[in-house]
């Protein structure tokens, strides 16, 4: 994999986190519908967080593996930013298990 931009669609996982619960000590789990726009796509908090640990995964990755980071953008009407959204080989879904 090559660092670089790409035109992968974007994937809403609004359930990432309930498949994979907290499993800090005295951690608590909520479903992500608690959160704010659950219903809203790209534009809940729910993404945005799945966004966050995908950009970790792609670290690891990148120093663990030497893969390069896939990435994609978009802008949401009538704000200033632009969202970058990761595309990691691995994700959550795949080091639930994983004690590190």
């Amino acid at each position: 994999r090559k660092f670089g931009k790409t035109d992968q669609d974007f994937v809403v996982d609004l359930n990432l986190f309930a498949r994979n619960p907290c499993r800090i000590i005295g951690g608590t789990s909520r479903h992500p519908n608690e959160y704010p726009n659950y219903h809203k796509g790209k534009g809940s908090f729910g993404f945005l967080i799945q966004r966050l640990s995908d950009r970790n995964y792609a670290m690891r990755a990148l120093c663990m593996e030497g893969n390069g980071a896939e990435y994609n953008t978009y802008q949401k009407k009538g704000v200033n930013y632009i969202s970058v959204v990761w595309y990691p080989p691995t994700n959550l879904n795949d080091h639930a298990e994983d004690k590190t």
